[in-house]
């Protein structure tokens, strides 16, 4: 049975996430009442697992697959998800693992002669986490200020994106997490916030298949502008931190540390799998090297 009633739910954001608070890439110890880490499968760890493994999927087909289109498009799923739980999280913590993991990419394609901008997602995980808090203070001030701000950060995206991967349109979805775990301290009704979660997928679809992938075929921007709003409105929204003792119990044990590895190590994982893929890459003739030939923009 799963086990969501915790006296100190705080507990579940701070202990870690990809960095704690539900997201990706650092050590996402998960505690439950009483300070410990919890043996069991958590709703951190299922979702994390799944969204990696989205991204893997999506990196095989950026790395090896160039000309096929379904993995890439499988890959749209992944990082609403990411920037979704930053978000939800309620710690904005900016720790040197995400900035170190952030420069460890970055001095990589420099070293094999990619383009350096725009910098991979840890450095936008880092831009909203440094928004976020301003931004949504100004809207629990004054509530009409969310759709004129969500509109500038929408005029921002393709601008911030020649710097940061997915650009800034994207804030608009942590901007959704936000509202998703604050419903009950925030001066807007359900529907409202259901309604702006719905805006903030399309935003982000929009300029993903519009601007970022104009060269898919009209049935994958169909399919995946489908799967956007499937996941933001049917998975997203009803996200919520939970245990899963019945089901740690049922599944082997080697599966279940698999998946508590994908949502506890999440950074380490991106980091690593990265090299290794741009490395086999490399190795099996599919990209010309450079080496520390600096180019700034892809």
């Amino acid at each position: 049975m799963e086990n969501s009633s915790f006296s100190h739910p705080l507990e579940w954001d701070t202990i870690g996430g990809l960095d704690t608070t539900g997201f990706i890439f650092m050590s996402n110890n998960i505690s439950g009442p009483v300070g410990r880490i919890s043996v069991n499968l958590t709703s951190y760890d299922l979702l994390k697992a799944a969204a990696l493994l989205l991204m893997v999927v999506d990196h095989a087909g950026f790395y090896f697959m160039p000309d096929e289109l379904w993995p890439r498009a499988i890959g749209r799923l992944s990082a609403p998800i990411w920037i979704f739980l930053v978000g939800y999280a309620q710690s904005r913590d900016l720790s040197p693992k995400l900035w170190i993991g952030m420069l460890i990419l970055v001095l990589s394609n420099f070293a094999t002669g990619e383009a350096v901008l725009p910098v991979n997602i840890l450095g936008t995980i880092i831009f909203c986490r440094v928004l976020l808090d301003p931004v949504m203070n100004i809207v629990r001030a004054k509530p009409q200020s969310l759709y004129p701000i969500a509109f500038l950060f929408f005029l921002a995206g393709v601008p911030v994106g020649l710097f940061l991967e997915y650009g800034a349109a994207i804030f608009l979805i942590a901007m959704a997490g936000y509202m998703v775990r604050n419903r009950d301290n925030l001066p807007f009704r359900w529907n409202d916030i259901l309604q702006f979660c719905a805006i903030a997928m399309v935003v982000h679809g929009f300029y993903q298949l519009g601007y970022y992938f104009f060269s898919f075929d009209l049935i994958y921007k169909i399919v995946i502008g489908a799967a956007l709003l499937v996941l933001m409105l049917g998975v997203l929204v009803r996200f919520a931190p939970k245990e899963y003792p019945a089901l740690t119990e049922k599944l082997p044990a080697p599966a279940v540390w698999v998946i508590q590895f994908c949502g506890r190590r999440t950074l380490e994982f991106y980091v690593a799998h990265i090299l290794i893929f741009h490395a086999v890459q490399i190795w099996l003739g599919l990209a010309e090297m450079h080496p520390f030939t600096l180019h700034i923009f892809r």
